[in-house]
């Protein structure tokens, strides 16, 4: 498992757009529950630590990225 020193801003959105889906999930009839809560919390702490725009996270991410071998880095 890489360090997260080791991760890149596509590796961050896929984190980010994770956390998203677990909240999405997990809340029901509109009511968050307090780990739906946390997650969005997490993803929007991570966002802005890695300085990742919050907004469209999914439309972000590049899905033809197959990692630091592919020969580029975005």
């Amino acid at each position: 498992m890489p360090s997260t020193d080791d991760l890149y801003p596509q590796d961050w959105l896929l984190i980010i757009a994770g956390l998203d889906v677990i909240a999405d999930d997990i809340t029901f009839c509109g009511r968050e529950p307090p780990r739906a809560q946390r997650a969005r919390q997490l993803a929007d702490r991570l966002a802005a630590e890695q300085g990742l725009h919050r907004d469209a996270v999914h439309n972000q991410i590049d899905p033809t990225w197959n990692g630091p071998d592919d020969g580029s880095r975005p």
